[in-house]
């Protein structure tokens, strides 16, 4: 597995009833979407340190361990993320979008004006290709990593494995997911820890 761009846009429904988020689904593959589910944000945000979507779509939830506020600010520079929910009080809505929410969909509404929405997103997010942390942006189509005033040319593995470590800041990613991100199958466990050195 690769988070270099797909062939098809992959999109994430995290925290929808069952009925609904088939509905959803079916609509976006229709659309030409590949499709995962998550019941909640902290499954979604495990699944972050392996797969890469285009886009996440996440209801309103205070649960915990992650609230969708939390992942919000955690993953919104990594990934457009947009809130659908019925969920409408001001304060949230006005915080969601300060903390770095793509956009705030107020539910019910019609399937062509989300999948605008979401398309509009897409269309405005620089980190299909960027990925921004402190001091640090890795180019991940041109494998090249800027610290500063210095640039670093890095090859496909190092790139991917770079990008799994920026998309779950905080988080610990197992050396396995590594190893599937960066596509090492053929040789020992150990070379991860040569690539990240």
């Amino acid at each position: 597995m690769s988070y270099f761009p797909f062939s098809q846009p992959r999109i994430f429904f995290v925290g929808y009833p069952r009925a609904y988020r088939l509905e959803l689904a079916e609509a976006f593959k229709d659309q030409g979407y590949e499709v995962a589910f998550f019941a909640d944000a902290r499954l979604a945000a495990h699944t972050l340190s392996f797969e890469c979507p285009d886009v996440v779509l996440m209801n309103w939830a205070t649960t915990l361990p992650l609230t969708t506020l939390e992942f919000v600010e955690r993953y919104s520079g990594v990934r457009p993320v947009l809130i659908l929910s019925r969920h409408n009080i001001l304060i949230d809505v006005v915080q969601s979008l300060k903390s770095g929410a793509a956009d705030f969909i107020k539910s019910p509404c019609y399937f062509p004006e989300i999948l605008a929405r979401v398309e509009r997103a897409q269309a405005a997010s620089p980190t299909r290709r960027t990925l921004t942390i402190g001091k640090l942006t890795l180019d991940v189509g041109g494998n090249v990593a800027h610290i500063e005033n210095v640039s670093l040319q890095l090859t496909k593995r190092e790139t991917c494995i770079l990008a799994a470590l920026i998309r779950c800041p905080e988080q610990a990613v197992s050396r396995a997911a590594l190893m599937r991100v960066a596509n090492i199958t053929d040789v020992k466990s150990t070379i991860v820890e040569s690539y990240i050195k």
